[in-house]
């Protein structure tokens, strides 16, 4: 399976449609395509620890190392 990039944005247009239309993560995950609906779990725990600031910021992945 690819490794895709998302937007923050497309973050927070997923998250926010699962809670404006009550839906699943799996529900959402399988309207949008993404392959894994971990990944949309994720995003949502983001959102509403930090809000929208946290998806337009966060990073995954390894740390760079110096």
């Amino acid at each position: 399976m690819k490794s895709r990039s998302y937007s923050g944005q497309f973050k927070i247009n997923a998250v926010e449609h699962m809670h404006e239309n009550n839906l699943s993560v799996r529900e959402v995950s399988d309207d949008l395509r993404i392959p894994s609906y971990e990944t949309l779990r994720k995003w949502k725990c983001i959102y509403y620890e930090q809000g929208e600031q946290g998806l337009l910021n966060s990073r995954c992945g390894r740390s760079l190392k110096l």
